[in-house]
């Protein structure tokens, strides 16, 4: 039993220093990792105020546009609203136009008829003065 021990003891042993090895072994490739890394992160941390103020810049002009898109709008709504106004007035005059064409066709058939009526009344009363001045 004792050269059993002695035996897995021995396979023990090995056994750390195999992992002993490996961990020592990986923990070398990270470091080269991370000295890899290390330009590429200070340079991005460079880059980000720059990227940053890049973005800050265009939410600025993306604000700005938005804002006069809305600006835009509201005078297109005016616009509509005027020339929505200005079609019910021309609705209105042209309604106004017609009555008063209406009106002046009466009006002309009223002139009209009085005027026939002064007309038959003036020849009436000459032919009665011109009687009237040739019995004399």
């Amino acid at each position: 039993m004792a050269v059993l021990n002695t035996v897995f003891l021995g396979i023990s042993t090995v056994a750390l220093v195999i992992l002993m090895v490996v961990v020592v072994a990986t923990l070398l490739e990270i470091l080269k990792v991370i000295r890899a890394l290390r330009p590429l992160t200070e340079a991005a941390a460079k880059s980000f105020p720059e990227a940053i103020t890049e973005a800050n810049l265009a939410l600025k002009s993306l604000r700005e546009v938005t804002e006069e898109a809305i600006a835009i709008m509201s005078d297109v709504k005016e616009v509509s609203g005027a020339a929505r106004a200005v079609g019910d007035n021309v609705r209105r005059v042209s309604d106004s136009a017609r009555r008063l064409g209406t009106d002046i066709e009466g009006i002309s058939s009223a002139v009209s008829g009085r005027v026939s009526g002064i007309r038959a009344g003036v020849r009436v009363a000459l032919s009665v003065i011109e009687k009237g001045l040739r019995k004399k």
